[in-house]
């Protein structure tokens, strides 16, 4: 598994991004900015547990030194992905408002706390389309189509063959007026654990401290 982590140094080098070098262990999956200026970032609350070496008051404060922001915001990670990525859970649509997946009956409690932190930090939701309990692996991402990629006016929205494609492909095309929606078939990439955004890396207008793992 470690021979296939980005080498983040590297590839910045080669790209010309100027970079800050952090031990901080953070998954690029694992951090979702609002991109524009009030520039909140959502993480899912793994990244405690994955930095033992800091407090959690530490490492709150070393984030928002690295990343320039005091509006940081910690959700709950979900019970059953084994990676924790917050970019299979939530995505900004606009400063107030966010993108979350619908959830099974059974991920109630989970629901609960996940909407609770996004009201606490003053943030709307809107639910997309989420089909994912048929995968047979957890680490499967099939059916999770909030692990778009959004570049500029553009989308590429994963679909997967299932009926709730076109629902997907509805809702988004209401919510991004202004963009393009590009419906690209995910499957074999979703088998392997991710989707996407997974998949790729944005750059414009950020900074990169962390060695981001995939």
């Amino acid at each position: 598994m470690e021979k296939t982590i980005t080498d983040a140094s590297a590839v910045c080098g080669l790209l010309g991004i100027s970079y800050i070098d952090t031990d901080i262990v953070l998954d690029g999956g694992n951090l979702i900015c609002s991109g524009k200026d009030k520039n909140a970032i959502i993480f899912c609350d793994k990244i405690f547990k994955e930095n033992p070496r800091y407090t959690e008051k530490e490492l709150i404060a070393e984030l928002e030194r690295l990343l320039e922001t005091d509006k940081l915001i910690f959700i709950p990670t979900d019970p059953y992905d084994v990676y924790g990525h917050a970019d299979g859970l939530v995505r900004f649509l606009n400063e107030d408002s966010v993108l979350i997946n619908q959830y099974r009956m059974k991920d109630g409690d989970f629901h609960w706390r996940l909407r609770t932190v996004l009201k606490n930090a003053g943030l709307d939701y809107i639910e997309i389309p989420c089909k994912m309990a048929n995968n047979t692996h957890y680490h499967q991402a099939n059916g999770c189509y909030i692990n778009y990629l959004q570049m500029k006016d553009l989308i590429l929205l994963p679909v997967f063959g299932l009926k709730e494609d076109e629902e997907a492909v509805e809702q988004f095309e209401s919510l991004f007026k202004s963009h393009r929606i590009v419906s690209l078939e995910s499957n074999e990439i979703a088998h392997e654990g991710g989707v996407l955004n997974c998949v790729s890396w944005g750059v414009k207008n950020c900074r990169l401290p962390c060695k981001v793992k995939p």
